[in-house]
């Protein structure tokens, strides 16, 4: 077994200078956890309207779509998109929004109508 002697001052500045790389190493470590927690916590949802839906809430696919546009807004939080479908949908109150999301008809206004009219 060979013998291994530190010099005292020497051992205490490479022990501190590993403690400070290591420290370094943890604090970017945290820093990019940090980033990506806070980036999967921001993405937005995408829901689905269309008249042919299965009303599945939070109705995030064509299949599970809502069939009404104000279901898919109340499930929907602040930064989310609701996609309309084409199609008319008769409402017989206001849509109320009330976060900060988009809503928008995937093929435009020329085939998807919301009719107010009773």
């Amino acid at each position: 077994m060979s013998k291994c002697t530190l010099h005292p001052r020497r051992g205490i500045a490479a022990a501190s200078s590993l403690l400070r790389s290591d420290f370094r190493h943890y604090l970017l470590f945290t820093i990019h956890y940090s980033l990506l927690l806070a980036a999967l916590s921001a993405a937005a949802d995408t829901h689905y309207v269309s008249l042919s839906g299965n009303h599945i809430s939070p109705f995030t696919n064509w299949v599970d779509a809502a069939t009404n546009i104000q279901a898919a807004v109340d499930v929907a939080s602040s930064n989310d998109t609701v996609l309309v479908t084409n199609g008319v949908y008769v409402i017989s109150s206001e849509i109320v929004v009330s976060n900060e999301i988009e809503v928008s008809s995937i093929n435009g206004s020329d085939v998807t109508t919301v009719d107010g009219n009773d």
